[in-house]
């Protein structure tokens, strides 16, 4: 692919941008002098005798930064007023009647009588041989008037020394390019001169039905000598359908050969970078006048890249025919496979101005390396408990684009970044990436299983209520089964917050009530959940100092209150001789209720004789406890 440089000598171009144009004539831009000097005029030019007749909302500044009309900033000269330029264009006539004559000149170029002109004079001193500015043409009276008696006319008549002998008397310089031919609604329109017409039928930013490109006014002078020109605009016929000239800022000058503007379409992301072996850069220098004899064109090569070895410059000479205007010539970046900092290339045109002498012409040119292919983004890996419809995307970076994209699966192919499908069986998806220069791959693919037959979540904890004494530990556990594709489980507190997802963790309750719940889900939109509460209490166990077990069902058992909340307790009971009549290494988890077999039922090691009344030693040992001792008096009446 080539990318075409534009190198215009003494001229600015603006990017065209979309939005809305503004017009002010406030201060300062009310003064018709701070206007011309502050506004219009750019480099190399002197004024004096600045003067505008006509309305004083006819004349302004505007700022066309965010509109379509293809100029950043300037002052604007119309028919009617300056507001009336101002977009969007939902009026097909717009109009203001300023009741004002015409203009005699003016009238010469129209077969009406002209109205309403507006009308800017000054004089100006050149610094070099040339003088040029860039404007707009606009109006309302487009397109339903092209051809018509009614046409809006403008002229920028120049006078003063014509460099080529003689002088120049009121000549029109607002020409269409290339030509002798003035700039009318009849000669640039949808039909005729189409390539410098801009239809407005609907636009957002400005109110014209129509107007031009950008188009360059544009004089050979002789430097240091005094012109003066006469920009002038006017009703024909009437006094409606406004016509607005729009003169873009710091564009009226006379600085000989610089360069202004840049026109590229590229591989690459701005208009000065060359890719290494991918396309050519078609680089056009414009000079701002034409050559009269074939003229070779000489330049100077330097920077950091080697011609022969890192670009070459075809033609490498360069010829100028005679009547052209430009020279075009072509660099291409050779691919070396070799990883290398970015390397420049400067081109320069010693180019010589009858004026201001030497005025070289220097170009500058980005060579870079092309970065292979990575990729940054891919769709997951995707489980579905189903046929359902899927979509599927690569997101790479690096390589030249556009990128092309092979897609293969179950025996079909598809081409492009993403991809909708409905799989009735697990798939592998594998894409093959492609640049669209050098050829740089890159292979990659998403897996897509379909699941069947898919058994819903299942959680069990066991026990769901648990009663703890404060200080202890609980370990909660959980199971789960089932599920189709990933299943995602995890313990949460009341509130729903995530504690773990570990299937088992240990808890040290606080004193009161709390619950927590195990859930569980997998990707088919199965889940299964079950809450365990956990009562924690402050506890002491109470030994009492009676008990009668003679079988009339009350206080038949040795009975420790709350003993249960202490395992592995042991308890010792002995008569008054020292002989140990009842053992157990674990009385709180034989006896947790009042008759439980594990309880001291009066009788030896609760199987044998019945003890005698009187008096028993007890000793309680419970884990974390101090030891406690103490008596009890077994009766049985």
């Amino acid at each position: 692919m080539k990318r075409t440089f534009l190198f215009i000598a003494a001229l600015f171009v603006s990017a065209l941008s979309f939005g809305q144009l503004t017009t002010m004539n406030v201060a300062p831009y009310n003064s018709v002098q701070y206007l011309v000097d502050s506004v219009l005029i750019g480099q190399g030019i002197q004024t004096s005798n600045i003067t505008f007749l006509g309305a004083p909302h006819a004349i302004g500044f505007f700022d066309g930064t965010n509109s379509n009309i293809g100029l950043d900033s300037g002052i604007v000269i119309t028919t009617g007023d300056i507001a009336n330029a101002v977009g969007p264009n939902n009026i097909g006539s717009q109009s203001t009647s300023n009741n004002l004559p015409g203009d005699a000149q003016l009238d010469l170029l129209t077969t009406n009588t002209t109205n309403d002109a507006s009308v800017l004079e000054f004089d100006f001193i050149p610094e070099s041989d040339t003088a040029s500015f860039r404007f707009v043409f606009g109006s309302e009276e487009y397109p339903e008037f092209v051809n018509s008696l009614f046409n809006d006319v403008f002229a920028f008549f120049i006078s003063g020394p014509n460099p080529a002998g003689g002088n120049y008397v009121d000549q029109n310089i607002a020409l269409i390019p290339g030509t002798t031919v003035p700039v009318t609604i009849d000669n640039v329109n949808i039909g005729s001169n189409p390539q410098y017409y801009i239809d407005n039928t609907g636009g957002t930013s400005v109110q014209y039905d129509g107007f031009t490109t950008p188009l360059t006014a544009l004089a050979p002078v002789i430097c240091s000598q005094p012109y003066h020109i006469k920009i002038a605009i006017a009703d024909a016929g009437d006094f409606s359908y406004d016509s607005g000239v729009f003169m873009e800022a710091a564009s009226f000058s006379s600085n000989g050969a610089t360069v202004t503007s840049v026109s590229t379409s590229s591989y690459t992301e701005n208009d000065t970078t060359i890719l290494e072996g991918c396309g050519d850069a078609l680089v056009t220098v414009k000079l701002n006048r034409v050559t009269p004899t074939d003229s070779i064109a000489p330049y100077t090569l330097t920077g950091t890249a080697t011609q022969g070895v890192d670009y070459v410059i075809t033609p490498s000479q360069l010829l100028i025919p005679a009547g052209s205007d430009s020279i075009q010539f072509t660099v291409t970046g050779l691919w070396d496979g070799v990883d290398e900092p970015n390397e420049t290339i400067f081109i320069e045109f010693p180019f010589q101005d009858a004026c201001l002498g030497f005025q070289p012409v220097k170009i500058g040119l980005l060579l870079r390396d092309i970065d292979s292919l990575k990729l940054d983004y891919r769709s997951p890996d995707t489980t579905l408990c189903g046929p359902e419809d899927l979509y599927l995307y690569f997101q790479p970076s690096g390589g030249v684009a556009p990128i092309s994209f092979d897609w293969q699966y179950n025996g079909q192919t598809s081409a492009g970044f993403d991809l909708q499908d409905s799989p009735m069986t697990s798939t592998t998806y594998v894409v093959t990436m492609t640049d669209a220069c050098i050829g740089f791959t890159l292979t990659d693919s998403i897996n897509v299983t379909l699941l069947s037959d898919v058994e819903p979540v299942d959680v069990e904890v066991g026990v769901t209520n648990y009663d703890l004494c404060l200080g202890d530990l609980q370990a909660l556990n959980a199971i789960v089964t089932g599920g189709g594709g990933a299943v995602t489980f995890g313990w949460y507190d009341i509130d729903g917050t995530l504690i773990t997802d570990s299937s088992t963790f240990v808890i040290e309750p606080e004193e009161g009530m709390v619950s927590y719940t195990a859930l569980a889900f997998d990707e088919c939109g199965s889940r299964d959940s079950v809450e365990v509460t956990i009562n924690t209490e402050i506890c002491e166990f109470e030994v009492p100092n009676v008990f009668t077990p003679n079988g009339d069902g009350n206080n038949d058992y040795f009975w420790i209150e709350n003993l249960d909340k202490f395992p592995n307790t042991e308890v010792y009971v002995f008569n008054r001789w020292g002989q140990t009549v009842f053992t157990s290494t674990d009385y709180g988890g034989g006896c947790v209720n009042n008759g439980d077999s594990g309880c001291w039922n009066g009788k030896v090691n609760n199987t044998g004789a019945d003890c005698s009344e009187g008096t028993y030693y007890y000793v309680i040992r419970a884990p974390g406890e101090e030891e406690r001792k103490g008596s009890i008096n077994l009766f049985r009446d």
